[in-house]
């Protein structure tokens, strides 16, 4: 019970019954198996929690686009700034 509430496959040892890819002979060849799925729910889990929604990715991707947008006109802003001063400086 308590794997299938944590989504991890009941694995089986020294059965000689067929019960697909979950039979490993030794206890340490189930438990690669189980660190594999532990690890892949773990990560999937993660990546969950970290997406959340579409509405906070498209507000994510929005505020990205706007600081990215701020920036550029910053920089942009920046070297106009400095290219008037060198202007000024030749002129003298």
């Amino acid at each position: 019970r308590i794997c299938r509430d944590a989504q991890i496959p009941l694995y089986i040892l020294n059965d000689p019954r067929s019960w697909g890819s979950q039979t490993h002979s030794t206890l340490s060849d189930a438990l690669v198996d189980m660190r594999k799925t532990i690890s892949d729910n773990i990560i999937q889990n993660a990546l969950d929690l970290r997406e959340g929604s579409a509405f906070e990715r498209g507000r994510f991707v929005g505020q990205l686009e706007k600081e990215m947008a701020w920036q550029a006109y910053d920089a942009a802003r920046k070297t106009r700034d400095a290219l008037i001063d060198a202007r000024r400086r030749l002129r003298r």
